[in-house]
């Protein structure tokens, strides 16, 4: 393996002008500094990471968290992908390294902090279950975190416009007619609570009343309990004209659901989705839903990350909205 004394040695300068001018420090001319970083070049010289760590007490290695239960397929969720390739692509653009971290490791079980310690990571991006006993050590523990769906104190969380987005949702359907609506939430969190409030109050500024047998608890991204709630509520005396769904989805195990009772979207039922995932522009009729920005939501968790760990004693923790976007498909009829 190529080291900086080789490099020296070819360039004829001592070791610690050569770390200096990889490093980009000041105290090194540009055309040493050009024949350096050539040189490293053109000999395949790689950085001996853990040294640097030692140096400057940084590893330039962040790691992603997505934990939600033990239950939940978690990567398996499309809208969660596409914020950790986001927020990935901006790390890179930033010279960082990522680790995915698991709750499980040798010798650390069921500890994500010890897991962060152990891979030296700067700082970590988590998506999950925040009233976890383990995610809430680790935002405890100093690392700069930063968080999706997060609405404490503790941390940086970054979110879509829930409330505004899920009453604009719930208003359509009610204008194109419909107050037979059914809505499917995900677990209980602060962002189904903000779901559920929003869709409530719709129902009540259009003067329909709300009945308990109009929410049903569901879970996030799945498509096997969506498919059976659908079924049952379409056996019901007086279904529902229209089903509101937690995500996307869980809107596909609906529609599986309405096909195989010999039914039609939207002739029958009408239905929504949430997040706005690549998937949902395939299928037809296309899916009305509510499209989450996971670009712009990985790259504000990336720049805050930064922040947080360029400059750790200074951050603030800040809760940011990134506005969504309604997705008028052909899911959803007039009555």
């Amino acid at each position: 393996m190529v080291t900086i004394y080789d490099i020296a040695k070819a360039c004829h300068v001592a070791p610690a002008t050569v770390s200096k001018a990889l490093n980009n420090y000041s105290g090194v001319n540009q055309k040493t500094k050009t024949l350096i970083v050539k040189t490293a070049e053109k000999m395949n010289y790689v950085p001996n990471s853990m040294a640097r760590y030692l140096n400057i007490k940084q590893s330039f290695n962040v790691g992603m968290l997505i934990y939600i239960s033990d239950e939940f397929p978690n990567f398996k969720h499309q809208f969660y992908l596409s914020i950790m390739d986001s927020f990935r692509a901006f790390m890179e653009r930033n010279k960082y390294d990522l680790t995915l971290l698991s709750k499980n490791m040798e010798g650390v079980k069921d500890s994500f902090l010890n897991h962060c310690r152990l891979r030296q990571v700067d700082g970590v991006l988590i998506i999950g279950d925040f009233s976890d006993e383990k995610i809430r050590e680790l935002i405890d523990s100093g690392i700069p975190c930063v968080c999706f769906d997060y609405y404490g104190d503790k941390a940086t969380g970054v979110y879509s416009d829930n409330y505004e987005k899920m009453f604009e949702l719930t208003n359509y359907l009610i204008k194109l007619g419909h107050k037979d609506i059914v809505f499917i939430h995900g677990e209980a969190g602060e962002t189904t609570n903000l779901r559920s409030k929003a869709y409530k109050d719709a129902l009540k500024a259009s003067g329909i009343d709300f009945k308990d047998s109009m929410m049903l608890n569901g879970e996030y991204c799945n498509y096997h309990l969506a498919y059976n709630y659908t079924k049952d509520l379409l056996l019901r005396t007086n279904p529902p004209t229209a089903i509101m769904y937690a995500d996307d989805h869980s809107a596909f195990g609906g529609i599986a659901a309405i096909e195989d009772m010999g039914l039609k979207v939207p002739d029958d039922v009408s239905i929504t989705g949430f997040d706005g995932i690549e998937l949902a522009d395939f299928i037809r009729p296309g899916l009305t839903t509510i499209k989450q920005n996971a670009d712009e939501i990985g790259i504000v968790l990336g720049k805050k990350l930064l922040e947080a760990i360029k400059d750790p004693d200074n951050v603030k923790f800040e809760q940011i909205k990134v506005s969504a976007e309604f997705i008028q498909g052909g899911s959803c009829r007039r009555i």
